[in-house]
């Protein structure tokens, strides 16, 4: 019973802390929307998005592999080992960044205008370039303060510390100066509070070693890469899912369509908070049960996980359906256009939420290529029909596109786990021993 308190104790902490950092995220959208013109907002979310794109390359699906890889060597006290994964890690994150920067930076012009059909968006993208190799190590550090086992303190590192820091800046701004806020200027912002974030990691890292005696050991480093190369495939190709809609809408539509969606997705994302807490904290224990060959502990925690999300998200999703206007009233009149574009993607991101820990389950076992297979079908499905949605229905198109493939991913994915690993995520728990 003891054990069982610990854990609901944990688990409240890991909601707070999670709900804290989509509070803050949602704040930090309120102040764009309300500081920012909504087309100056639309040109921000294409470049927020954009960054997301480019940096799964650097990134190199590090958020996850270093999940699997640190996990069962903290559980030993293997310091060498981690400080040789973490400093095989920064070092592939640094050197793509650069390389990819520099890139998107010598491109930045003929993006703007050829691509996306909007000159004024090239400053946004040359920022974007600045903010790759921070952006990229502060996401690097979640999946190490992941492996560490310290599940509070990364939701709010991964959700919460960016958009607590560009909140505080826009606050100041708008303050210090009556000038607008640019979509550039918003940019830079959310450039410098990267780098803060990432300091905030590497010295959070470094704490937690304490610098130990053991000495740096290689060994599992070229092993760490190997499976970090699939599971970046995996989040190419989710994130092509996921947010092909937004650029795609960059492209064919004005930067206002832009800045609807976005805000209906982010706020849509709010049923997903729960995700973070869940996968945080299960994360790890599906590596370790996965070492040690315990098969029925990672159905009992898929179980109880699966049960748990649904308990905690399905309110929320009913809030969406009874009250979208209301909430989109929020980011100002003329954002609640989006309601449809809202409730639409809610369905889609229950669904995801509810079957969240699938993905998990099988990149933490050794499976991170039938999670790659399964998200190049998809992707390969996602660009025609976002496309073809989109050029018909506009924003609303994008939303249904969403939903659709993300349902569809899902199911698959709740299939192949069971086909690979022989567990059942949907069932009654046997214990709450975990």
């Amino acid at each position: 019973m003891k054990r069982v308190k610990t854990i609901l104790l944990k688990g409240l902490m890991g909601v707070g802390s999670r709900g804290l950092g989509a509070g803050l995220g949602f704040a930090m959208n309120i102040g764009i929307t309300h500081y920012l013109p909504v087309s100056e907002a639309g040109l921000f979310y294409l470049g927020l998005n954009l960054l997301m794109a480019i940096s799964i390359l650097p990134r190199f699906g590090f958020e996850n592999s270093l999940i699997r890889f640190i996990a069962p060597r903290w559980k030993e006290q293997a310091t060498g080992i981690i400080s040789g994964i973490y400093r095989t890690a920064f070092a592939t994150s640094v050197v793509l960044g650069i390389v990819f920067g520099a890139i998107s930076w010598y491109f930045a012009e003929w993006l703007a205008s050829t691509l996306f059909s909007k000159p004024e968006f090239v400053d946004v993208i040359i920022m974007v370039a600045l903010a790759l190799v921070p952006f990229s190590v502060a996401r690097l550090h979640c999946g190490v303060l992941k492996g560490l086992r310290k599940p509070i303190l990364a939701t709010f590192y991964e959700a919460g510390a960016i958009p607590g820091v560009v909140l505080l800046a826009i606050g100041l701004v708008a303050w210090l100066s009556s000038a607008a806020i640019t979509a550039h200027g918003l940019m830079a912002i959310y450039a410098t509070a990267s780098v803060l974030v990432a300091i905030v990691g590497g010295w959070v890292y470094y704490t937690k070693i304490k610098l130990s005696s053991q000495a740096v050991d290689y060994a599992k480093s070229p092993e760490m890469l190997r499976a970090s190369l699939p599971i970046m495939g995996a989040i190419g190709l989710n994130f092509v899912m996921l947010w092909s809609g937004s650029l795609i809408l960059g492209i064919l539509a004005d930067s206002q369509d832009v800045a609807l969606y976005n805000v209906a997705h982010r706020t849509a994302f709010l049923i997903s908070f729960i995700i973070m807490v869940a996968n945080n904290f299960v994360a790890p224990r599906y590596a370790i049960y996965h070492e040690n060959e315990q098969i029925d502990r990672i159905e009992n925690l898929a179980r109880l996980t699966s049960l748990s999300l649904i308990l905690f998200t399905t309110p929320l999703l009913l809030a969406i359906f009874l009250f979208s206007e209301q909430i989109l009233w929020v980011f100002g009149p003329n954002y609640a256009l989006a309601a449809p574009m809202l409730v639409v993607i809610a369905l889609g991101q229950y669904v995801n939420t509810i079957t969240a820990s699938v993905q998990f389950q099988l990149t933490m076992t050794g499976n991170e290529n039938a999670v790659m297979k399964v998200n190049l079908l998809i992707m390969l499905c996602s660009i025609p029909v976002n496309y073809l949605l989109i050029t018909l229905y506009g924003g609303i198109g994008a939303a249904a596109s969403f939903a659709l493939l993300m349902t569809v991913k899902n199911v698959i994915l709740v299939v192949v786990v069971k086909k690979k690993l022989g567990v059942s995520m949907f069932g009654i728990p046997k214990t709450l021993h975990l």
